[in-house]
């Protein structure tokens, strides 16, 4: 469509492709699938927008039955389920979740020829704007690790945090004082209490 010089069976140049339905519980979809036959494949991939559940654009594995993962109107990514949820008193925009280590877990992996690590980085800035810099003051925290434990209800309750805070007054390059606290939930609460605060002076 659109060229006389195709390179594949079904080829569109210089346009778009727009799958609709105009019902209210079909799910649009477009279907990948490889071995065997049409029919009966070795295996199969579906994308569609689930229509009956609030429109969320998801990837299937058709052939283990499963979605692998969701995008919903709220602009949440999840793996693993498709339906977000609160953690801590947060709906975080990425979750992953499982039912083993294999599915409820994230691996950082480099390979290289080096003593270099992969990263996994934490930025903070004063900006009210996405890609600002406005520097940051004293106390401001720059990352945090919060360990949650489910009650029976939700999973809000606090056992543990590690905090990372600016310790001092922070330059305008090269200069970034900071501190580590490690807090603890005592029995009978679940608002953590710092035990341990390495200083700027160490």
């Amino acid at each position: 469509i659109g060229t006389d010089s195709p390179n594949r069976a079904l080829s569109l140049e210089d346009g778009d492709i727009q799958i609709h339905d105009t019902g209210t519980s079909g799910d649009p979809l477009i279907n990948f699938s490889v071995g065997n036959t049409q029919a009966s494949p070795t295996q199969s991939w579906s994308m569609r927008v689930d229509n009956s559940d609030g429109d969320k654009f998801q990837l299937l594995d058709v052939t283990d039955g499963r979605t692998v993962l969701t995008a919903d109107g709220d602009g949440n990514f999840l793996i693993g389920t498709d339906s977000a949820r609160t953690v801590q008193g947060f709906t975080s925009r990425q979750q992953i979740e499982g039912t083993s280590a294999t599915t409820s877990s994230l691996s950082l992996v480099r390979n290289s020829n080096s003593v270099d690590p992969p990263y996994l980085n934490f930025g903070k800035s004063r900006s009210t704007s996405v890609g600002g810099s406005a520097i940051v003051q004293a106390d401001d925290v720059l990352g945090r690790l919060d360990f949650a434990g489910a009650n029976g209800s939700n999973i809000n309750d606090l056992a543990a945090r590690i905090d990372v805070r600016v310790d001092g007054t922070p330059g305008s390059s090269g200069d970034m004082p900071g501190r580590i606290t490690f807090s603890t939930s005592a029995d009978g609460s679940a608002a953590p209490t710092q035990r341990l605060k390495i200083p700027k002076t160490g």
